[in-house]
Formats: structure tokens, sequence, C-alpha cells
């Protein structure tokens, strides 16, 4: 179906964006719905131009997929972890700005030093082969380089393409003898290209590579003070009632009031009403391929395929809180510095948490953390108990300790994790190109319907990150989408060129 299709649902027409504003009308009622980075930064830019806003958050407080946790054990990000790419990132000129960077270069020298000491490990403590880890992660990351240069690659899964072209350069068939190590290297490596995309390679279509963009400068810099507080730092910059939080939108629709003028109606889950000439729906893709909003009319076809088309990543972290004196435990035997080379049937006999690429120490923390991809891993999370979380783990660093460390292993006794795939106000992580999308449907995604008559028209706008072509799944392409919307709204409203 094309783009142009029309709606016709009680004398209502959608139709993508194309309208021009006569004078400035800084009177409207605009509203955002979801108070993560993106709609919070939408919200900013409108109010920095004198437009009335109010943004909508279903959960407690802003943030979005920005969560930190502050603590006696230290910050740890259930969220959004880090920052990809220094230059021209405005979140992280944000966070220079308010001061919030001052330690990033302790931070830095202290993940390198983490991520330098990781040793990969089978079962019973032994290593996999040096050249065998050394010669398919390069291989693996040679081709992925091709695909992010836009070399041509057929259609199908990066997972397809990558083995199939590993195959072809007898990439794995270079260790005789070594078969299983060249195997369990791939499958990691896998696994931990789902944690960066979202989801297992081989439901990741070859184009995502291609029509993603990296920033210039640092590619994974954490944030020293937690994520949490850069978002709150743009918040602050809203008056303090233009924020509801606990405010779930369960509907959008149009209606006419009584002055004949078009608008737009939102209801909660708690039956809160708010009416608005236009809005900004900024909720997670998980949200939205969810229905957890009904839109009244509903979204004309091409909105609705491009949603379905895309794919919506799940990522959860598990963090394990020890002692100060099992913390050191831990990481004299080296312990929280393990990336885990399983079999596939050791999921079966240990725990889900295999499918977790490694442990390791949260720098200036007690934690150690595990990343965990996948719908269903997700699930069996969110139903497996904090005891049996403990338990599950300690069983599984014993099954890759060497036999002599097997009786020093600590017991942590605390556990945090995400729950970003069972959240109804998220309903996943973030967004990727799967097998069946392309870079059309993110267009199609980020582009805005009209609602009601040409005369007395209300506009719908989407951000969120899945609707950046080139930075999708990123914090900083979240708030980039965001002002893209504001200055979209506020060219409906003025005629005069839009600045910074």
């Amino acid at each position: 179906q094309g783009r142009t299709m029309r709606s016709g649902q009680a004398g209502m027409l959608f139709r993508t964006f194309v309208m021009s504003a006569a004078s400035c009308d800084r009177s409207a009622n605009l509203v955002v719905v979801g108070g993560g980075i993106s709609g919070l930064s939408a919200a900013v830019k409108l109010h920095q131009h004198g437009f009335k806003v109010k943004v909508l958050e279903a959960s407690e407080k802003v943030g979005g997929r920005m969560r930190s946790l502050y603590g006696p054990a230290g910050v740890v990000e259930i969220g959004a972890q880090w920052m990809h790419g220094t230059v021209g990132n405005p979140v992280y000129d944000l966070a220079k700005k308010e001061g919030l960077m001052e330690e990033e270069e302790k931070y830095m020298r202290m993940q390198d030093e983490t991520f330098g000491r990781m040793c990969f490990v089978k079962e019973g403590g032994e290593e996999v082969d040096e050249q065998v880890l050394e010669d398919v992660v390069s291989a693996y990351d040679d081709l992925l380089e091709e695909l992010e240069q836009g070399m041509a690659a057929p259609a199908g899964s990066a997972e397809d393409y990558i083995r199939r072209r590993l195959g072809e350069e007898g990439a794995l068939n270079k260790h005789a003898g070594l078969e299983d190590d060249v195997e369990r290297v791939l499958e990691w490596k896998s696994r931990m290209q789902g944690n960066i995309d979202g989801s297992h390679p081989s439901t990741v279509s070859t184009s995502h590579f291609i029509n993603f963009k990296e920033l210039e400068g640092e590619r994974i810099l954490p944030v020293p003070c937690g994520y949490s507080k850069i978002v709150q730092s743009l918040a602050n910059l809203l008056p303090a009632d233009a924020v509801v939080t606990s405010a779930r939108v369960s509907s959008i629709s149009t209606l006419v009031d009584q002055e004949d003028e078009e608008r737009i109606k939102l209801v909660c889950s708690n039956g809160q009403e708010y009416f608005a000439d236009d809005v900004i729906v900024a909720t997670s893709l998980g949200v939205l391929k969810h229905s957890d909003i009904q839109f009244d009319p509903e979204l004309p076809q091409w909105k609705r395929e491009a949603i379905s088309r895309m794919g919506m990543g799940v990522v959860e972290k598990v963090f394990f809180e020890f002692t100060e004196d099992d913390m050191e435990t831990m990481e004299e035997k080296g312990f929280c510095f393990r990336s885990i080379l399983p079999r596939q049937q050791d999921e079966q006999s240990l725990s889900f948490l295999c499918r977790a690429t490694g442990m390791y120490r949260v720098p200036m923390s007690r934690y150690v953390c595990m990343w965990l991809t996948g719908a269903d891993v997700s699930e069996k999370l969110s139903k497996t108990s904090d005891e049996e979380l403990i338990s599950q783990f300690v069983q599984l660093v014993r099954a890759f300790a060497r036999p002599t460390d097997q009786p020093h292993i600590p017991s942590p006794f605390n556990v945090v994790r995400s729950s970003w795939g069972s959240d109804p106000h998220f309903r996943g992580s973030y967004s990727f190109l799967s097998t069946s999308s392309t870079q059309e449907d993110i267009r199609a995604l980020g582009e805005p319907v009209v609602v009601g008559s040409q005369q007395k028209a209300c506009h719908i706008c989407f951000a969120g990150e899945a609707t950046h072509e080139n930075f999708y799944g990123t914090v900083h392409g979240a708030y980039l989408a965001g002002e893209r919307e504001a200055r979209r709204m506020i060219r409906l409203r003025s005629a005069q060129p839009i600045g910074d």
C-alpha cells in the first residue's frame, strides 16, 4: 500500500504531512506523550520558543529507558548505559554543560581495566584457544565493517550473511581439532552483537548496519553521574507543572469542540482527560507495536505496517550485589571478569543465565552485571525469584570456574534486575531493523499524521529513537528525534524560519 492512503472515517482525513501556517500561533495547547529524553527534548524546545506544552509520562518519574539506581553499593544503569560518540552528540554536550562528566576520564580508565581483564572460559574454567578467539572475532568484525560501509549484501539476516561469508573465506575451518572452540566463540560473538543491536543477529537485517551511523569520539563512554541526572537536568528546563507523571495515555482521538474547532482528546488509564491542538507521541516502539494506545480514527495503514515490520529488541540486565569482602574475592579469583562460552545444552542443565555474554564488575560499585538478550529470556527472568537467581548465578560461576576455585565462590546477597520486556510502559529496550523491515519503515514511523479537515487540522507527530533514520537504538538518536518533531511543530505555527 502507498503512503498516501486516506482513511475516510467519520469525515476525518489522514494524510502525510504537507502544511504551512500563515501566522504564528503560540496559544496552541501542545501535548507530548512520553517523558523520556525524546519527549523532554521536544518539550524543552517548544517551551523555549514560547509554546504551552504538557508532557504526559506513564511512569512515576521521567527518564523513560534512562534509569539509574543510586545507593551505597554504587551507581548502576538499569537502562541506557553509554554515550555512543561525543562529537555532535547533544546529550554529551548537555552533560558537559551541566558539569555531569567531570570524572569521565577516571571512569573510562576503570572501564578499560575491567574489560581488559576479561577472560573467555568454557566449563571447568578452561580458557578458549586464544588464536581461535582472535581469528573469529576479527573476521566477524571485518564483515560487520563491510556492512557498515555499505558494501553490497543480500537481503536477509546479518547472522546468515556473516556465517556464509565466514564459511566462504575459510575462517571457520582454519583450526583443525578446535571446531568446538570456533563454534563457541562464534555464538558468543553473535550474543554480544545481540546486546548491541537489541536482538540476536539471526533476526536483524543486513540493512540495519548499512543505515546506522556512528558519531565520532569515544564510542562506549560511561556516564559517571548516571544517565538519570542528565535527563533530570533536561526536565528542569520546563515549568514544574509542565510534566505530569503516572499519566499513562490509553487513547488519542479527534473531536470537534463547541467552537467547531478540531481538537485532540487524550484519555489516561486513570480517567484523566487532556485536550490538545497538536500531539507528539514519543513512546517506545514497543508500546506502539502492542497497540497500548488506541487511536480514533486508527492510524493509516502505511503507519501501522511500518510499526509492525520494525523490530523492538529486548535486552535485560541483572545486577548481583556482594559485600565488600566478597567483592574482593570475586575480583581476586577473576569471577567478575568472565566471558562464558557454554554449549547449547548447558542452558537446560544450568540456567537461562548461560545466554549472557559474561559477567563483569560495575566500576566503583559492589555489583556484578550480566546482560541477557531476547524476549524469551526476558520472560524467564520476570518469572524467576531473587533467591532462584542467586542460586543459579552461583551455580553458573561454579560451572565455569577452575575446580580449585570452586570452593571459594561467594554468594551475592541482593539482586537488582531490569524488566524492559515485561514493563507495559516500554515493552522492549530499543529498536532495530528486522529482516522484514527497511529504512523506509523508519521514515514512515517518523512521518506525522494529519487528522481533521484541511482547514482545521490537528497533527500527530512521532518521535523516539526508533524514528531516527541513522541513530536508532541510541540516546542521542532519541534526543535528536524529539528536537526534530519540535521544529516541525513550530514550523506548523510560524511563518518564520526556525533556529536552534
